[in-house]
């Protein structure tokens, strides 16, 4: 998978989400809205940077950056 719909922020009970492994060079801004999430898995991606909106995530506990 390379690009992640921007409707991904409707899902706004996510807890837990990877999208480890993947080819993501972005990640939708719509990512802030995913206000429940205690788990974020980047890993293996090919991300420039991270949206502003990811500051929204406040749940969030344990996350994963790329290398």
């Amino acid at each position: 998978m390379t690009l992640l719909p921007s409707s991904i922020g409707s899902l706004t009970s996510l807890s837990y989400l990877d999208l480890g492994t993947n080819c993501f060079t972005v990640l939708p801004s719509s990512i802030g809205s995913l206000t429940n999430l205690f788990n974020l898995n980047i890993e293996g991606n090919a991300l420039t940077f991270l949206p502003d909106t990811i500051s929204s995530l406040t749940k969030l506990s344990q996350g994963s950056q790329c290398e």
